[in-house]
């Protein structure tokens, strides 16, 4: 009984959506803004694509670059992230980032000139992959921290931000003395550069896990790598949620990056559903996470092409449409999810007012998240099934939206206390106002 309505009939509903058009270039560096990143436009929810091997594409491959670097632009991509170094054996074969080729200060700086002159990509640079064999003395890494802080000078604009490094208890930073080294990289990191900085993502998903990487060290930006858990109740709907859980975390940094999501063909668990997909991405920016980074088995390797990923067009292009119908400055909005009162709405559930599916129920969401500024809201059932009944707790009209394109699929104006049954798609976007 708990499925989702299919892809293709959730398409086949609607009409055909317009072709995405890439945005105009923002410009100005990267700041904190509240839990957003912002620049010379303002707030924004930043959306990024992992492509690991860029850098070796940048020396080796031009055309194949190029072609990803233009059909992220396309659709609306912010940046891309980037590896500094990397070469495990045999998985890189081939694809070895090293950092001491002659010319690599030339290639670092190359790509973040390219990705962004010419695509208007910034690049989020993850310093170090593989550490442990690539560059394992403490004396290199710092030399190589240094190369990237002067590369970034007078290009403070073109980069997204810097991490450290990519999974850091696995890849040469592991232990309490590995942990004491890669935070005194950060603070280098972030004592010679206007750069907004992470440290890693954390070994576990808890609270003290991120602490142990992060408390009492000033870097602005956290990069976590959410759950891919897909084997509790909630089942795929789990790792769309899972941004939510940092919420009463104290200690860390302003802005959260979910650095390495679910995505198509990523490793431990893996997702193609476009609606969850995007739907990963709208959560994260309503539980507050100022980037997002779209993850896939093309990314990390670069032994497919990004456009054959499964479902990679429909994806691609709601993920297009999503930077569209989000307010720009939404990830500073008051978050709120099914059980809070500031809710604009209260979900119905097997006939129980304020229930979700997960109480126990065969229709209704798996969760409601919202996100209220000044009158207006976003609310965002997700993991519908069967039927979607929500309340309207104030006067209010309200548009529900398409997830994958952003066209309207109903409109009304509710007063308080008003039950509305709404087309139940795995996920909606509704936007409203009260009146």
């Amino acid at each position: 009984m708990r499925r989702a309505i299919g892809l293709t009939l959730l398409l086949s509903s609607l009409a055909a959506a317009a072709a995405p058009s890439a945005q105009e270039k923002r410009t100005g560096p990267i700041r904190v803004s509240g839990r957003a990143v912002a620049d010379a436009q303002g707030e924004f929810p930043a959306l990024g694509a992992s492509l690991f091997w860029a850098a070796w594409a940048y020396k080796h491959d031009r055309p194949r670059l190029d072609e990803h670097l233009k059909l992220l632009a396309a659709h609306r991509f912010d940046y891309i992230r980037a590896l500094g170094v990397v070469g495990r054996q045999p998985v890189w074969a081939g694809r070895e980032i090293d950092w001491r080729w002659p010319d690599y200060d030339q290639v670092i700086a190359g790509l973040t000139d390219h990705a962004y002159d010419r695509f208007g990509l910034r690049v989020e640079w993850t310093i170090f992959g593989d550490a442990d064999q690539v560059i394992p003395n403490a004396t290199d890494r710092t030399a190589l921290v240094d190369r990237f802080l002067q590369m970034a000078r007078g290009r403070e604009h073109k980069i997204m931000h810097f991490e450290v490094a990519n999974e850091s208890w696995q890849n040469g930073f592991g232990g309490a003395a590995g942990v004491q080294q890669i935070r005194e990289l950060a603070q280098r990191l972030l004592a010679g550069t206007t750069i907004p900085v992470a440290v890693s993502d954390s070994e576990g998903h808890d609270c003290e896990s991120h602490l142990t990487l992060y408390r009492d060290l000033k870097v602005q930006i956290l990069t976590e790598h959410f759950s891919r858990d897909v084997d509790s109740r909630l089942r795929h709907w789990a790792p769309v949620l899972a941004p939510w859980g940092l919420r009463e975390c104290k200690g860390l940094p302003p802005v959260t990056s979910s650095n390495e999501p679910i995505g198509p063909e990523s490793s431990v668990a893996s997702d193609t559903d476009p609606v969850r997909l995007v739907g990963a991405a709208v959560s994260a920016y309503l539980a507050g996470a100022g980037l997002y980074v779209f993850h896939t088995d093309a990314g990390v390797w670069g032994r497919k092409r990004l456009v054959d990923m499964p479902n990679a067009k429909q994806t691609l292009e709601a993920f297009a449409a999503m930077k569209q119908y989000l307010p720009p400055d939404i990830v500073n909005w008051q978050r709120h999810r099914h059980d809070s009162p500031e809710l604009p709405f209260i979900p119905h559930a097997g006939g129980a007012k304020g229930a979700i599916w997960p109480d126990g129920h065969n229709d209704g969401a798996a969760e409601v998240l919202g996100a209220v500024k000044e009158g207006q809201f976003v609310v965002v059932p997700v993991g519908v099934i069967n039927s979607l009944t929500l309340e309207a707790r104030r006067p209010m009209t309200f548009q529900v939206l398409h997830p994958l394109t952003g066209a309207e699929i109903e409109k009304h104006s509710l007063p308080a206390g008003a039950v509305v049954k709404l087309k139940p798609l795995p996920i909606l976007i509704i936007k409203g106002q009260y009146q």
